[in-house]
């Protein structure tokens, strides 16, 4: 059977990601390196253990049933002290954000956690082109961002993933200069879509259409998109400048906008709201950390995190 404890994690590593580079990205080995492992557990079990598909790999029965016990193992492993070591120590404590959550975020964690380890640093960053991917290896600790339920759900499948709910994003903000004549009109979904309009996308795709746009679409209403941003500060110049309008429904954006001078930002009523409820489900706001924080020297970043938000409400 196999003696080297490293086949052991790359199996359960690649049973949980069902991808050869995560694996290699985690333990800083070559996907050579990965293969043979792969291969002296096929040998080891006298089975294929995992079928290569376009999906990535996935499992065999005999895989699912030694699944358990080789997490076991791991376990008991650990509990002496020793551990399967990455190739590097970790320098860097790398949070995915918003642009708008960022502003303020990095100096209130740095003084969150002054009384702790410096042999890292905070960095923040405002997208991945593999999130999950990049969760899974470690070059990325945590995330904030606005999911889908089918992502969300793929995230929550993982054990090594820890997704936490932080908004809603059940209710609909007004959001347009002091100066707008909106402000003297009933506030109603016909209303807005009278006025230009400012289409923000907090998935960071400007292609998708938000809500609203659809709702118009659908009602043959006549929206004037001036600008489709995922850019907070985009958004800004051109609600501050012109007389174009956006409509957000998540709480911590709001909250934000409303905090610039010259800004106003109200909540549509909810009859209202329940008009776009039916053409597309909204995303909501989450917290993406990884259960294996406790190889990073910081402690409790992600309370830091949650304090730091619940201040911007």
């Amino acid at each position: 059977m196999v003696c080297d404890i490293t086949a052991l994690y790359v199996f359960k590593s690649l049973y949980e990601s069902g991808s050869a580079k995560v694996v290699s990205d985690i333990y800083g080995m070559s996907p050579s390196k990965v293969s043979r492992y792969i291969t002296i557990l096929r040998d080891s079990y006298s089975d294929t253990l995992f079928i290569r598909k376009r999906a990535g790999f996935i499992p065999s029965e005999r895989s699912r049933s030694i699944y358990p016990m080789v997490c076991a193992a791991i376990d008991k492993i650990e509990s002496t002290g020793l551990r399967c070591n990455n190739s590097e120590s970790r320098s860097e404590v790398v949070i995915i954000t918003p642009d708008f959550m960022a502003q303020g975020l990095l100096s209130y964690l740095e003084r969150f956690t002054s009384m702790q380890s410096s042999q890292c640093t905070i960095v923040l960053k405002s997208n991945s082109s593999d999130l999950y991917g990049d969760m899974l290896s470690g070059r990325v600790c945590m995330a904030l961002g606005y999911l889908d339920e089918e992502s969300v759900s793929f995230f929550r499948s993982n054990k090594s993933l820890k997704v936490e709910l932080i908004d809603c994003c059940e209710e609909a903000y007004l959001i347009a200069s002091e100066v707008n004549p909106i402000w003297q009109d009933r506030l109603s979904i016909e209303s807005i879509a009278d006025r230009p309009f400012a289409s923000i996308n907090h998935n960071g795709d400007c292609k998708v259409r938000e809500p609203f746009e659809m709702y118009c679409n659908n009602k043959g209403l006549d929206l004037n998109v001036k600008l489709k941003t995922n850019s907070a500060d985009c958004l800004l110049g051109i609600i501050s400048n012109t007389y174009t309008v956006s409509i957000s429904h998540s709480t911590f954006f709001a909250k934000f906008m409303s905090k610039h001078e010259g800004i106003r930002v109200k909540a549509i009523p909810p009859e209202q709201v329940d008009k776009l409820s039916g053409f597309t489900q909204f995303s909501k706001c989450y917290l993406v950390s990884n259960n294996e924080m406790k190889a990073i020297p910081i402690n409790n970043i992600d309370d830091g995190v949650l304090m730091y938000l619940k201040g911007l409400c």
